[in-house]
């Protein structure tokens, strides 16, 4: 009897001792291949992490079309987390751009664009409404807007971009009285996914640079921010049209319209020219040359300890000073002050080094 007993459970036992050997080959592997593979964008890390917590078969994919709405459902800013800044909602028979659709185990979702101020990108369960949408697959994480890691603001001096392009109109017409003679001028405010390099772009119906700016459609504007555009961006005011290149090939990364995406690049810019910085020291250095590390210690002085190490100072091979790029967080809060951005940024890369020449018009 102790016989027959014992060697039905010396068998369990060893079963259940050859599933746990088995359990613990497998998380060795998965702590392996977890230590071996690269862990995906800042921004689209909790959307991964929700698509493992729900058995998805997929990530969120590229897709167009329209979601019309039947009743009234929470807009969520992270599905996962059920965050809704602004606890909008959707309403009924209301039309919503779709960019994103995602199916798993909690059902499928669209990621569709709204008119919040704050984060305009929100996801809506597919049971609140019907749509057309069209998956289009062929299309990654490089072109789907709102999925930037960080931010890049860049301003150029123009007096030492138009000496090396003067046929430009607003070039051959600048003159020392101009605004963009003391001042930095927007170049452009771009969204960046680490995961793409250089190829984060052209996330609306544009994929391709046309060779002219202007062969690009045009970026419908409020009178009132095309005006501000034209001072600080003189493309504008001449009709040479960078402001649709930066549109549509960064602006549209940026999840929002373009009078959001160009007001809040201007918001910024207008921090920074405000500033002592470009007041004081810059503009007093106009036609001679300054120390690199002079301007890096008023910026520091101006935004907080640290802050010139977000600014990437861009030179000509004649020490000229070009650009500089300063480095932002990937969300940026309406209003935020320069000093809260910087401390949540990355550093920049390294730029120029020692004297540094800021060239005034006819110079």
């Amino acid at each position: 009897m102790t016989g027959l007993e014992f060697r039905p459970r010396a068998a369990a036992v060893g079963a259940v001792y050859g599933l746990l050997l088995l359990a613990a080959a497998a998380c060795a592997g998965r702590q392996a291949s977890s230590a071996t593979t690269p862990s995906a964008p800042a921004s689209v890390q909790a959307e991964l992490e929700s698509a493992e917590g729900a058995g998805a078969a997929a990530l969120p994919r590229a897709a167009k079309g329209t979601f019309t709405a039947l009743r009234v459902c929470p807009l969520y800013q992270s599905k996962r987390e059920k965050t809704n800044p602004g606890s909008l909602s959707t309403s009924v028979d209301a039309r919503y751009a779709i960019r994103e659709s995602q199916k798993g185990k909690d059902g499928a979702w669209f990621r569709v664009q709204t008119d919040a101020a704050a984060s305009p990108l929100r996801w809506v369960s597919a049971e609140c409404g019907v749509s057309d949408a069209n998956e289009h697959p062929e299309d990654d994480v490089c072109r789907l807007p709102g999925h930037q890691d960080a931010n890049v603001l860049a301003l150029s001096w123009q007096p030492a971009f138009c000496a090396s392009h003067q046929e430009k109109t607003e070039c051959e017409k600048a003159t020392p009285e101009r605004y963009d003679a003391t001042h930095f001028t927007l170049h452009g405010l771009w969204p960046n996914q680490s995961a793409c390099g250089r190829d984060y772009g052209y996330c609306g119906g544009v994929h391709t640079q046309p060779r002219d700016f202007c062969s690009y459609p045009e970026v419908t504007l409020t009178p009132e921010t095309r005006k501000r555009l034209a001072q600080v961006m003189p493309s504008v005011a001449y009709g040479t049209c960078l402001e649709r290149h930066e549109w549509w090939k960064h602006g549209t990364c940026w999840a929002g319209d373009p009078d959001a995406y160009f007001s809040e690049a201007l918001r910024i810019a207008q921090l920074i020219n405000e500033s002592p910085v470009v007041t004081e020291v810059l503009r007093a250095a106009i036609g001679k040359s300054i120390e690199a590390s002079a301007l890096q210690g008023a910026i520091d002085a101006a935004f907080g300890s640290n802050a010139s190490k977000k600014f990437e100072l861009d030179c000509t091979d004649g020490h000229e000073l070009v650009e500089v790029r300063v480095s932002l967080p990937a969300n940026i809060q309406p209003d935020e002050p320069m000093s809260t951005l910087l401390q949540r940024s990355q550093n920049a890369p390294p730029g120029c080094t020692g004297r540094i020449k800021i060239l005034t018009y006819g110079n």
